[in-house]
C-alpha cells in the first residue's frame, strides 16, 4: 500500500513538473517574440531597397555619385572611393546611421565627395520619401542628400 501511495506522489510531482516548464517556456517565447517584432518595426525599412546620390549637400552635378542600400537593419553602398556597411535604425520617419565600416582605398578625385557623403549620413535625423527618390534631413531640417531609386 506505501509502495502505491509513494508511487501516485511520484506521478503527481513529474506531472506538475513539465507542466511548469512548459508555462514557463511559453511565457518566455511570448517575450522573445515581442522582442522579435518590435525589432521588426524598428530596423525594417519601408523604403526602396537601393539609391543612387543625385544631390549631396545642395551640389547636383557630382563627380562620382555615392549608393545606399537598404538591407534588414543595414545598409551598404559606394561612398564615393570606397565600399562601405553598417546599421541603420529606422522608426516612422527617423533614420539613425550607426558607425559605419569601409574600405581604405584613395582615390584622390573622389575623396572629397566621399568625406560629404560620410558627413551627410552620420548628420541624418529622419527622410522623406517623394516618388522614387529619398531625402535625407538633419535635425534642422536641412536636406542633406537626394537619393534616386535605382
Amino acid at each position: 500500500m506505501i509502495t502505491k501511495v509513494k508511487i501516485i506522489i511520484a506521478i503527481f510531482i513529474v506531472t506538475i513538473f513539465f507542466l511548469s516548464c512548459n508555462s514557463t517556456k511559453k511565457s518566455s517565447n511570448k517575450k522573445e517574440n515581442n522582442v522579435v517584432e518590435k525589432t521588426k518595426k524598428t530596423t525594417t525599412p519601408k523604403i526602396a531597397a537601393s539609391y543612387i546620390v543625385k544631390e549631396l549637400q545642395g551640389k547636383k552635378e557630382l563627380a562620382k555619385n555615392p549608393t545606399i542600400v537598404f538591407h534588414k537593419g543595414s545598409i551598404s553602398g559606394n561612398s564615393g572611393c570606397n565600399r562601405y556597411g553598417g546599421k541603420v535604425t529606422i522608426t516612422g520617419n527617423k533614420i539613425k546611421f550607426g558607425a559605419l565600416m569601409g574600405t581604405k582605398m584613395y582615390c584622390e578625385a573622389f575623396m572629397k565627395i566621399e568625406k560629404e557623403f560620410l558627413k551627410a549620413l552620420s548628420n541624418t535625423d529622419h527622410y522623406k520619401i517623394v516618388e522614387n527618390q529619398i531625402l535625407l534631413f538633419d535635425k534642422e531640417n536641412v536636406l542633406l542628400l537626394v537619393g534616386e531609386e535605382k
